[in-house]
């Protein structure tokens, strides 16, 4: 009896469905349908993905039409026959007839006439079987997943809120940690603990451990603290204007744990661009789109002398897409960029504008392994033997969550405890790998002539200083010199006369060349670097290979004025 009242209301269900008109079904469908307009084209997830992409119309089409079908088969037409599968036909023939005007339009801002979904939160990760909130260690949401037993397949079905843009594939279960309750240090403590077991080692916190060694072997809290804020923001959800440098030499474990801990696991799988074909490639932003992360561990010794695209993709993540055979069209990148090389000399960008200098993070490892592991005994290291193809890495999701965790640290150091956007608080810029002090450039070749007066009355120091200020081309102090004759000076005072005098001074300059005391260049400047460090990153800013040595065992660089200005010669 109960067989049969159930058989009569599924015939009674499936008679009305049968019946309903196509203009209602529009409405119902365009909510499940998972295919939205987004701007000039559309973001899609096809019914058996969890991530949704950015695509164009024909592509679009192609996923409604399969998701149309799977949802209509599978969950409200349950008893297949052919007047069902006419029906079918014929609704998803009407819905797809103008995809503009019968999908949803959204947008991840608050733009007119469209329903806002936006990204997880930063402080959350996609994983498999769910989106866990490390800030409030719960899980946000976890997926309504509806079987199709028939078919060996499934539909992914989330809060509808959200557009989950890549995830981590596997089923994620959370540690007993609570990251907003426990200390970094705590947790380092914590994974200590844990890897002196055999059983219980875990390599992610084993390099990670060992890379945050200093070049003296010794480990540096600050250096942990910074790896963990670059795997934060290869896990950040949200934009940044930033790309990473690792600089180390081989065997540094920099691609152990990128591509054994990470980069296996992740949904879409990150791309491998490097520098160059960033530049170079017309079509790069076609394949950066729908891709979360580009990772490329071997860059190529250069200098980048525009570093135009890497400058647009960091600057915004409103971009032109571009790829073969399609018109143009404006899209979102959001893209998080890693690059490594080996030596930090010959890795440079010419761009010298704070804009783009802030947005590489840099961190150099001195850390080294080597095969007869004699490292382990000058300092405190973890002996990370493992397998070429990394499987003992990549076998083991541990070796994820412990990245995973540890990253979480690293965001909540970069927007202090997820208040603020991210923002790196350690970098390893340094002259070598910056090549020069920009702004210290800027402030050299700005100099003139009246600045040198100025600086040379303003104390009686400074006025001694000024004597061995400047050296002619015999290394004879100038206001000595055979050269300064022919201008009427031949003591200090008229020197200071000539510095304010700028037609006779233009008029020596058109003519010669002087040394500068690169100690009363550091006076001028203000500079409170130590001595030898403002010389050093002198000599890189205007690549200099020597210096003169002149008087009391003084170090000059040579000089000539144009237009009142200063300007170093080599």
């Amino acid at each position: 009896m109960v067989s049969t009242v159930r058989d009569v209301m599924n015939a009674v269900d499936t008679n009305a469905l049968v019946s309903r008109s196509l203009s209602d079904w529009r409405p119902v469908l365009a909510v499940e349908c998972q295919v939205y307009v987004f701007g000039e084209n559309y973001i899609a997830k096809r019914f058996d993905q969890i991530h949704f992409k950015f695509c164009d119309k024909n592509e679009a089409k192609e996923i409604l039409v399969d998701n149309l079908y799977a949802l209509l088969r599978f969950k409200y037409f349950t008893k297949p026959s052919e007047d069902v599968d006419d029906r079918i036909a014929r609704i998803v023939s009407s819905f797809t007839a103008n995809l503009k005007t019968t999908l949803l339009k959204v947008s991840f801002d608050n733009a007119a006439d469209c329903i806002v979904i936006k990204t997880i939160p930063d402080y959350c990760v996609a994983f498999r079987n769910g989106v866990y909130n490390f800030k409030d260690n719960k899980w946000l949401f976890k997926y309504d997943i509806v079987r199709l037993d028939k078919l060996s397949n499934k539909i992914y079905l989330y809060d509808s809120s959200y557009a989950i843009m890549w995830y981590l594939d596997y089923e994620f279960e959370p540690l007993p940690i609570d990251v907003s309750a426990t200390s970094l240090e705590e947790f380092i403590n914590f994974m200590k603990e844990l890897t002196k077991e055999v059983e219980t080692r875990n390599y992610c916190f084993e390099l990670l451990y060992n890379i945050a060694h200093q070049q003296d072997d010794t480990f540096s809290m600050s250096r942990f603290s910074h790896l963990c804020e670059i795997l934060g923001y290869t896990m950040l959800q949200s934009f940044s204007q930033y790309f990473v440098m690792l600089i180390g030499s081989g065997q540094n474990g920099k691609n152990s744990l990128f591509d054994g801990c990470f980069s296996n696991r992740v949904i879409p799988r990150p791309a491998s661009n490097d520098l160059d074909s960033i530049e170079n490639d017309r079509f790069i932003t076609g394949s950066l789109e729908n891709k979360a992360h580009n990772i490329f561990l071997e860059t190529s010794a250069k200098t980048y002398t525009e570093s135009k695209m890497i400058k647009a993709l960091t600057g915004s993540m409103y971009q032109t897409i571009e790829s073969k055979g399609i018109s143009k069209y404006s899209s979102i990148i959001n893209c998080k960029y890693v690059f490594a090389g080996n030596d930090q000399d010959k890795i440079k960008f010419s761009d010298n504008t704070n804009g783009f200098r802030r947005r590489i993070n840099m961190l150099e490892i001195f850390y080294r392994w080597d095969a007869s592991k004699k490292f382990l005994k000058r300092g405190d290291y973890y002996d990370t033997s493992f397998s070429d193809d990394l499987h003992e890495l990549k076998n083991d999701t541990a070796n994820t969550t412990i990245y995973v965790y540890f990253a979480m640290y690293g965001i909540m150091l970069a927007t202090e405890n997820f208040k603020h956007n991210f923002k790196f608080t350690y970098n390893d810029w340094n002259f070598k790998y910056s090549d020069m002090d920009f702004d210290m450039r800027d402030k050299i070749e700005s100099l003139t002539n009246l600045d040198f007066y100025n600086f040379m009355t303003s104390s009686e120091r400074f006025r001694e200083e000024g004597k061995v200020m400047f050296f002619d081309m015999n290394n004879v102090r100038l206001y000595s010199s055979k050269s300064m004759l022919n201008y009427g000076v031949e003591n200090y005072s008229e020197l200071l006369k000539f510095l304010k005098d700028e037609e006779m001074f233009n008029a020596y300059f058109s003519e010669h060349d002087v040394y500068v005391s690169i100690r009363g260049l550091q006076l001028m400047l203000r500079n409170v670097d130590t001595a030898h460090a403002f010389t050093q990153n002198l000599k890189k800013l205007f690549m200099i290979d020597k210096l003169e040595t002149m008087g009391a065992n003084r170090t000059y660089i040579k000089v000539t004025f144009s237009n009142n200005r200063m300007r170093v010669l080599k």
